[in-house]
């Protein structure tokens, strides 16, 4: 037993010295300490610069808001004050809304049917309605967030709710694909 312990002792000693031997040849070394400290002092600013396009900040949306409930003005009013989106209008069609979107003074429509507020209470979740409009508000995003830096195809993570049909779940990734991603995943 007594051997053992002498045997842990040196190997720990032996250890240590070399770990302080390292690092005293590591500090004395000028330009491994440049590169510690320009990648701990300059890198984070770098990384930020170089993925500032990639936040999707402001987005222009119109709301279409049928319901008129309490809900549907709180979840309007919600997000609005989103980092993401900005409800730059307010329309009392889905035409005017598609107009807007047209004509490029906004990315994505909100659509809030007449039922919200009961179907909210009622827990019944939605669907996917306008096929074309989900594919480009996707294609929006996607390009808003690789900006001009996009060399590859992104792979793309969505959420969906969990009880929604095949029929459905093939929609939202036949949609993604459309819009420019290589991978899917749910």
């Amino acid at each position: 037993m007594g051997e053992k312990l002498t045997y842990i002792r040196r190997w720990l000693r032996d250890v240590w010295g070399i770990f302080v031997n390292e690092l005293r040849m590591i500090s004395r070394d000028g330009g491994v300490m440049l590169i510690f400290c320009f990648a701990g002092l300059v890198y984070p600013v770098l990384y930020n610069w170089i993925y500032e396009d990639g936040v999707v900040n402001e987005m222009p949306v119109a709301v279409v808001d049928l319901s008129g409930g309490s809900y549907s003005r709180r979840y309007v009013r919600e997000l609005d004050a989103t980092r993401e989106c900005a409800v730059a209008y307010d329309c009392a069609s889905m035409q005017e809304a598609q107009h807007l979107m047209e004509t490029q003074k906004v990315h994505g429509i909100v659509y809030i049917p007449q039922d919200f507020d009961d179907n909210l209470v009622n827990m019944r979740q939605g669907v996917i309605s306008d096929y074309e409009v989900t594919e480009k508000m996707l294609k929006y995003f996607i390009s808003k967030t690789l900006g001009k830096r996009a060399f590859r195809k992104p792979r793309v993570s969505i959420c969906v709710p969990s009880g929604i049909t095949e029929v459905e779940k093939k929609a939202v990734e036949e949609a993604t694909y459309q819009a420019g991603a290589r991978e899917v995943w749910m």
